[in-house]
């Protein structure tokens, strides 16, 4: 790790460039109608594999503790499952695979409530106004995996949906009071099969066909081979 404290670009250790991060993401071509905000998009990500690219770097060299170790690969599993799920928000607004809101709610009226056969109910009216600037819906991590794997936008097997739902339910355990979910503790919910899992996972996915051009680097994302 002595790398990290060079005092240059030559002498310290450097994550994968960020234009080379990029220009593998250009591969794919998003419209720009239809995603405006995906250069943004596409910079997050790019800072982010920056990231777990030297999170990689520390649990590899240092000799953390198993607490310090845990939590570093808490923080990988979280990160990367991000980065796939920014990926899969730009294949949905890229293939059109989000409805457009046509209506939307704009007022609650006519509420009351009522005994029917013993039980309280309570009926409502709400009206809706046309949606001005057509816009999409939102689209949840889950909805979005499943729209991806249901139109084989991809060249993955099943398995690496299955797999991603795991980890997708293992990156919402964020909140540290929550222990009902998944397990008790962190210690309990992040381990190396899950850490090797995120980095085969995201792996696959930076690698899919879908960003494959005649230029292509497969060498970029050696550090997540498991």
């Amino acid at each position: 790790m002595s790398e990290l404290i060079g005092s240059g670009h030559e002498e310290r250790w450097y994550p994968i460039p960020i234009h080379k991060i990029k220009n593998h993401f250009s591969k794919y071509v998003i419209d720009e109608e239809l995603c405006p905000d995906s250069k943004y998009i596409i910079a997050n990500i790019s800072y982010n594999i920056q990231y777990i690219q030297y999170l990689r770097k520390t649990l590899n060299e240092l000799n953390l503790s198993e607490v310090l170790q845990i939590q570093t690969i808490k923080s990988f599993i979280v990160i990367s499952t991000s980065i796939i799920e920014a990926i899969f928000y730009l294949i949905c607004c890229n293939e059109n695979l989000r409805k457009k809101i046509i209506w939307k709610e704009f007022k609650t009226i006519g509420k009351s409530e009522f005994l029917l056969d013993g039980k309280k109910l309570k009926s409502e009216t709400k009206l809706f106004e046309k949606n001005a600037d057509s816009g999409f819906e939102s689209l949840t991590f889950d909805q979005m995996i499943k729209k991806i794997e249901t139109k084989k936008i991809l060249k993955q097997e099943n398995q690496f949906f299955k797999d991603l739902n795991h980890l997708r339910k293992l990156r919402n355990k964020i909140h540290l009071q929550e222990t009902k979910t998944i397990g008790k503790t962190d210690y309990n919910s992040f381990w190396r099969p899950e850490y090797n899992l995120s980095k085969k996972n995201l792996r696959l996915l930076l690698l899919d066909e879908i960003f494959k051009a005649d230029e292509w680097n497969i060498e970029l994302f050696e550090f997540l081979k498991t």
